[in-house]
């Protein structure tokens, strides 16, 4: 029997199956469009919390209520801390929902702010659950 080779040698054999919660929709390119609109508010207030040092989940929701997003259709939570540390780094996990399909997912920390537009996923949602 041959080794398999190549990019997945180390990955079991159902992998795909145990991992199919994950997948994301597809998203329309209005859709798209409107992601990339949302994103683009977004940033500059996210932008504006890590210049001042402000990591405090409390202040990226409020920035983004204050851009007009209804709170139904934000979530924030805190940074986790890595396996083995005790304390979570400074920052914030965030995101925000549109068009009842697509994301805008991304994180404010010391050294940047991400911002992304995504599709959601149908098992959870735009933040993935935490797992190990």
């Amino acid at each position: 029997m041959a080794e398999p080779t190549g990019p997945q040698a180390d990955v079991p054999p159902n992998h795909g199956d145990n991992n199919g919660w994950k997948q994301r929709h597809g998203l329309s390119e209005a859709d798209q469009r409107t992601g990339k609109k949302l994103a683009a508010r977004i940033r500059p207030k996210l932008e504006a919390l890590r210049a001042a040092g402000d990591f405090a989940p409390a202040s990226t929701q409020r920035a983004l209520l204050d851009l007009g997003i209804k709170a139904d259709a934000i979530e924030v939570t805190g940074m986790r801390p890595s396996i083995g540390q005790e304390t979570a780094p400074p920052g914030v996990v965030y995101a925000v929902r549109f068009a009842k399909v697509g994301c805008v997912i991304g994180d404010v920390r010391p050294e940047r702010v991400m911002v992304e537009v995504s599709a959601s996923a149908a098992e959870f949602g735009c933040l993935e659950p935490f797992s190990h």
